[in-house]
């Protein structure tokens, strides 16, 4: 697909000012502008959701264990969660929850 790229309007000759200013107008009609993404659906809010309730438990096993550099599977984080009543324990949600807390881990949220 392609897209109206406006050339440099400052580097036209001009009948006069007016012109010239309704050229950079238009030439600003073009321009994209970038709007903050928004969720699609009421399920991905909970993934995120839940991925803070993970880095919030993340934090308070190290301190129940004593150890800054304590690294928790992802099985021991989902019983964790199961066993708190956060998420039911069904293979479908144990699938999401691996793929959820891998792209959390790998976006360095985690």
């Amino acid at each position: 697909m392609s897209r109206h790229v406006p050339d440099d309007v400052n580097r036209r000759e001009y009948y006069n000012d007016e012109k010239k200013r309704e050229l950079e107008l238009w030439a600003t009609r073009f321009e994209r502008k970038r709007r903050k993404r928004t969720y699609k659906s009421k399920e991905e809010l909970y993934w995120i959701d839940l991925v803070e309730k993970v880095k919030i438990r993340i934090d308070e096993l190290k301190n129940e264990m004593g150890d800054s550099e304590f690294k928790p599977t992802l099985r021991q984080l989902w019983y964790n969660m199961v066993s708190d009543g956060v998420i039911e324990n069904t293979s479908n949600k144990y699938t999401y929850f691996n793929r959820h807390l891998t792209a959390a881990r790998d976006n360095g949220q985690i």
